[in-house]
């Protein structure tokens, strides 16, 4: 079992869920590795801060009208059973939204969320500014064969992921250079591309949160693309895989850069969650 695996299988892990051959197959990771157990140890630690802001929330007990709420939507998740898993999800996190409403230290924990998202998003965006190819200043640069040996395995399978299709509406879809580099202190994938003689960046990066932003323009875990707000002017999509998350950035308009994430969405989604 590699890294990915465990990483993945770690909230599992930690509830209990985990049985048998894959139980032992995580232990036996751990025990030869101390990155793995670190990282155990920071989901444990973020359960125990969620479960302790729950319990010392002054207004934790549930009001009448989030009662009702919560009624109302677990009728309509019951009757949306027989729909398509999308609309349950929805009704998931519409009910979770709630929840986070009621309850103050949950609000204040998803709040700090959306702005740690909002930060890896501007990162995305000065990433796509700054990293020129070719570039001067190449001193963090290095292949995404050599990243994966030195920081990130799935850097491997980026490496060779490819869009569903290179004629696009707006004519053909170039790459220029594929690379691993580094902006703020935070690492990227970096393929970057030329579409309508215009530079887009797509960017993958680490994205080590275990909780969902709950805001209309973030990307859920369910790997559809989000299109975000504009950032310095510049339009960015996004999709999350379990443990990463992709940026798609450029100048051209909102249907362009997505467009090209819808181009390279299924190759990547594959990459980041460890199934390419």
């Amino acid at each position: 079992m590699h890294c990915n695996d465990v990483r993945r299988l770690a909230e599992a892990c930690v509830s209990g869920e985990l049985a048998g051959d894959r139980r032992a197959s995580v232990a036996e990771h751990l025990l030869r590795c101390a990155d793995c157990r670190a990282h155990m140890d920071d989901v444990r630690r973020l359960r125990a801060a969620v479960r302790q802001a729950v319990a010392s929330a002054p207004d934790a007990a549930p009001t009448p009208a989030f009662r009702a709420a919560l009624i109302a939507n677990l009728r309509a998740d019951a009757a949306a059973r027989s729909r398509p898993l999308v609309s349950r999800r929805s009704v998931i996190r519409a009910v979770a939204a709630g929840a986070a409403l009621a309850i103050p230290g949950l609000a204040a924990l998803l709040a700090r969320e959306r702005t740690r998202f909002r930060t890896l998003a501007e990162a995305a965006v000065g990433d796509h500014r700054f990293c020129r190819v070719p570039s001067s200043d190449a001193s963090q640069r290095v292949s995404l064969q050599a990243a994966a040996q030195l920081y990130d395995p799935v850097d491997r399978a980026l490496g060779s992921a490819q869009p569903a299709r290179v004629d696009l509406s707006g004519g053909p879809l170039t790459e220029i250079d594929r690379h691993s580099c580094v902006f703020g202190g935070r690492r990227f994938a970096h393929v970057v591309l030329e579409y309508r003689q215009q530079r887009v960046s797509l960017m993958v990066t680490a994205d080590e949160s275990r909780l969902e932003a709950l805001a209309a323009d973030a990307p859920s875990r369910s790997g559809a693309i989000a299109m975000l707000p504009a950032i310095d002017g510049l339009r960015v999509a996004s999709f999350r895989g379990p443990r990463h998350i992709a940026f798609i950035v450029s100048t051209l308009d909102a249907a362009a850069v997505s467009e090209v994430a819808a181009a390279f969405h299924s190759s990547v989604l594959q990459a980041i969650s460890g199934s390419a």
